[in-house]
């Protein structure tokens, strides 16, 4: 059964939790209140589809709460038990991303992946989601909708139903099959026709027999190419050792008269020497190394020497600046004293005081003018008003007065103005005087600093005259000390010279005398290995020839047995064309045997499938009748029609009622007899057998809106079938519906769902 199932986000549900039971579980409530929803989330969360999306009347994505705003996702849980097991399955969709999906076996994850989530559940279920939208969920308003089909679609989506479909389609390519074969046939029968397998097989001997001869000179030119090869390679072993002996006495000769020129250019070196007066080597060695230490001695003297030297001449030309560059301090001294004209540094300093004393009451003189300028302009300005009293006494002004008044400043203005102009040259001329003061000051300033920076110059170049003579003085030591220890080197080196050149001559005759006996004894050693060399070089040229003779008769005999080898591969190759050319035509005739055998028995498969289609299909009609018609008198409250029945034929499925007219039975079409709403209540039972008959593992009914063209009286019925009957022949069952009368079936649960639509509010669900 189905246990519960939570709702996030699932189009009109904002979060809705809802626990079912067994029998009937109705879900009643006003038109867009979410009822039909909460199903195809069922359907959902147990397959990732329901039938609106498979028909491409709406898209997954369409499903997320889009009102009163935009969600980015929703969710689903449904928990149902299956064989003994609990599992718990949540589907989660995003805009814009892939499903996400779980699923859960008694509290244990067994998958993470959308589609391997929907194959664990069809396998629990025993049911995939075909069946399950043709046998357990009825959609809203089309629990006739096998009525409204053709007769040939009818047929069709009856048999894919029933699982019948399958039986028809073998049968079809059974027989395309039996065609494709038979066409083989007869292409294999015309190309069997081609062949003459007698002629083949002698061919084929013909070919073993050659191919046999050719083996045997292959083996007997490999005998004969072995004889050689091994006459051959003697004959190289004795031909390779002849030469190596010929080779080893030439080179001996030319080696022992290369000695006897070393032997005769080397005594000839030594003729002019007297070889009882030669100078020991070591005696020679031992001078020339006490005449090297002499040098070296002598190399560190002048090198001393030559620093002192390199001292000495640098101190003398650091005097030679210092006295420069004193003489040219005392020159600026002497010019500085004169530049300053005898004047001190205090008396500037009073005339710059003085100065600045006199810019000042000129200022002050000159704001006071300005001072009283203004206030005449202010009093100008009042009286130009046409004021009636003094502005200075308050005392009442006659025309003549105001005039006098305002002439009289004027006057004093255009005094003021004049002052203002003198005192502002006056200030400039003393600003000017004063700024070249302060520079007199600033330079008079810098000039004595400056003298008693210098110092006492005429002291520093007696100082600096008499350390240039006492270094001066090293310096012509140094360089005499200098010539005297080059003078005593160049003796030494000389010396050392005609010591080594002594010293090599004496080790050259030496070595030319430890040479001669060295060679004479290795040519006494030569001549003695040539005396026993016989070897002749008519010798070699003999064997040689013998060798060639040897080498061209094996390159014959291989050759041959190349040629003979190639023959053999040519026939062996013909032979294997042969034997696979046997093997098709074998293959060939073989095959169409196997086809021909194939065709008998496809008839005989094709007859079976057709029986067992129409044995299979007379059972499930007979159990679907038999489910039926159990339950008509609890769907159907009248006398008028006493039985439903789904007759079988080749072109069609036909629902039929029976009714009873002037005391006899006849069974009618559906279609042809029925009204809306027996229609309805036909279908219904034939939707509950094909769930029962179909599904018997999985007692489930889905049915949305299923009353709609029932009357009153038949909903009556259809309630109590809701709370008596049907509930012992299916499980579980669920009810969509707006019809308030159903309200009253007691046996399960009733979930009332509202929305307060105007508001975009979510769908609330109640339990009554």
């Amino acid at each position: 059964m189905i246990n519960s199932i939570e709702l996030e986000n699932w189009k009109a549900h904002g979060r809705t939790a809802i626990h079912f039971s067994k029998g009937t579980n109705i879900l009643v409530g006003q038109m867009g209140a979410g009822k039909t929803s909460i199903l195809d989330a069922v359907s959902f969360a147990l397959f990732g589809t329901f039938p609106a999306i498979k028909n491409r009347r709406v898209k997954v994505e369409d499903m997320i709460r889009s009102k009163p705003r935009q969600e980015q996702s929703a969710r689903l849980k449904l928990e149902f038990d299956a064989d003994g097991s609990t599992y718990s399955v949540e589907r989660t969709i995003s805009s814009g991303e892939p499903a996400k999906a779980t699923l859960k076996k008694d509290g244990a994850y067994v998958q993470s992946q959308p589609q391997r989530v929907t194959e664990e559940i069809e396998r629990a279920l025993k049911m995939d989601y075909d069946l399950f939208a043709r046998a357990v969920y009825s959609e809203q308003n089309r629990l006739d909708y096998f009525l409204e089909l053709s007769s040939s679609e009818r047929k069709k989506q009856v048999d894919n139903l029933l699982g019948l479909d399958r039986f028809a389609a073998a049968q079809e390519n059974s027989a395309s099959l039996v065609n494709r074969i038979k066409a083989m046939v007869e292409d294999a029968e015309k190309t069997a026709k081609n062949f003459d397998v007698d002629k083949l097989n002698e061919q084929r001997a013909q070919l073993a027999g050659e191919l046999s001869k050719l083996a045997d000179e292959a083996r007997s030119s490999e005998e004969s190419l072995r004889e050689l090869s091994l006459a051959e390679e003697t004959s190289a072993k004795e031909l390779a050792k002849l030469k190596a002996l010929l080779e080893r006495k030439t080179r001996l000769e030319k080696e022992a008269g290369e000695t006897r020129s070393r032997i005769a250019v080397l005594e000839k070196e030594l003729s002019g020497i007297d070889k009882s007066g030669l100078p020991d080597p070591a005696e020679l060695a031992k001078q020339a190394s006490e005449a090297e230490a002499r040098i070296s001695l002598l190399r560190k003297s002048a090198s001393d020497l030559s620093e002192s030297m390199q001292s000495a001449q640098a101190r003398l030309g650091r005097l030679n600046a210092e006295q420069a560059d004193a003489e040219r301090r005392k020159k600026e001294k002497a010019k500085i004293v004169s530049s300053t004209n005898g004047i001190s540094e205090a008396q500037l300093s009073a005339s710059l005081e003085s100065e600045r004393k006199g810019l000042d009451a000129i200022t002050q003189e000159h704001a006071k003018i300005q001072a009283e300028k203004g206030d005449a302009e202010k009093s100008l300005k009042e009286l130009r008003t046409h004021i009636a009293k003094c502005p200075v006494c308050d005392s009442t002004l006659t025309k003549e007065k105001r005039e006098s008044l305002m002439a009289s400043r004027e006057q004093l203005i255009s005094r003021a103005e004049s002052s203002i102009s003198a005192l502002a040259r006056s200030r400039a001329e003393k600003s000017y005087g004063i700024a070249k003061l302060e520079k007199d000051l600033n330079g008079l300033s810098l000039a004595l600093s400056r003298i008693k920076d210098l110092g006492d110059p005429d002291a520093q170049i007696a100082r600096i005259a008499s350390e240039i003579g006492n270094v001066s003085g090293l310096l012509a030591n140094a360089k005499a000390q200098y010539s005297r220890a080059n003078e005593s080197l160049s003796t030494e080196t000389e010396m050392l010279s005609r010591l080594r050149l002594s010293k090599e001559r004496s080790e050259r005759a030496h070595k030319h005398l430890s040479d001669i006996e060295k060679y004479s004894a290795a040519l006494k050693e030569k001549e003695k290995e040539l005396g026993g060399i016989g070897v002749s070089g008519n010798a070699v040229e003999e064997l040689q020839k013998r060798h060639t003779r040897l080498s061209a008769d094996k390159a014959e005999r291989s050759a041959v047995l190349a040629a003979s080898r190639k023959a053999h591969s040519e026939k062996k190759a013909q032979l294997h064309d042969k034997d696979e050319e046997l093997h098709r035509v074998k293959a060939i005739f073989d095959e169409l045997k196997v086809k021909k055998l194939s065709i008998d028995d496809l008839s005989r498969f094709r007859n079976s499938l057709a029986e067992t289609q129409s044995v299979l299909r007379k059972r499930l009609v007979s159990s679907i009748n038999s489910i039926m018609q159990g339950i008509w008198p609890e769907l159907y409250p009248y006398g008028d029609y006493t039985g439903i029945m789904l007759t079988a034929s080749d072109s069609d499925y036909e629902l039929q009622l029976r009714s009873v007219r002037n005391s006899e039975q006849a069974w009618e079409s559906v279609n042809s007899v029925a009204s809306g709403g027996e229609r309805s209540i036909a279908c219904m039972a034939m939707r509950i057998a094909f769930s029962l008959v179909l599904v018997p593992n999985l007692r489930w009914l889905i049915l949305d809106e299923p009353t709609h063209n029932i009357d009153r009286e038949g909903l009556s019925k259809f309630v109590r079938l809701l709370n008596e009957s049907l509930p012992n022949i299916v499980e579980q069952i669920f009810v969509i519906t707006h019809d308030e009368q159903l309200k009253s079936v007691s046996n399960g649960r009733i979930y009332l769902l509202s929305r307060n639509k105007a508001e975009y509010g979510g769908a609330a669900v109640q339990e009554l």
